[in-house]
């Protein structure tokens, strides 16, 4: 995520930070050419990117979110306060339950951190911002001290 390696660099006066499309390399001269011009460098390091591998499984792409940038994360978050916002009117218990329920695909590093995250989550902020829903999880009353 660029906003942490950012964060990592900020006094480091050599060290600058990009994000551009790399249109061609010339590593003889040390420079590139990217939409946003000509970069000179003495070390270069590209980080390509990542994309998600749903491994041919079109139900698993078409019914998950990926989590792999800064829009991915927001995106996500917006989908679960809407769906915690939905379940505030819901009456019904297995309606409700559905736009509570998540789970989490992949136990690589960023897998293990949603989890945590969520965690801490449904510990914390679950129980004061959405008393309400926190009654209903997983159909027990909601203990702040409980996972």
């Amino acid at each position: 995520m660029l906003f942490p390696l950012r964060r990592l660099f900020t006094n480091k006066p050599n060290i600058h930070i990009r994000v551009a499309e790399i249109e061609s390399v010339h590593p003889e001269e040390k420079y590139l050419l990217t939409n946003e011009g000509r970069v000179n460098y003495d070390i270069l390091v590209l980080a390509t990117g990542v994309t998600t591998n749903y491994y041919g499984n079109k139900d698993i792409e078409k019914h998950t979110y990926s989590l792999k940038s800064v829009a991915d994360a927001l995106y996500l978050r917006n989908a679960i306060l809407s769906d915690l916002e939905k379940a505030l009117t819901i009456r019904e218990d297995d309606i409700r339950q559905g736009l509570l329920d998540l789970a989490i695909v992949g136990g690589g590093p960023t897998g293990v951190e949603l989890a945590g995250s969520f965690a801490e989550f449904k510990k914390y902020i679950l129980p004061q911002e959405y008393p309400e829903l926190g009654r209903h999880t997983n159909g027990h009353p909601y203990h702040p001290g409980r996972q």
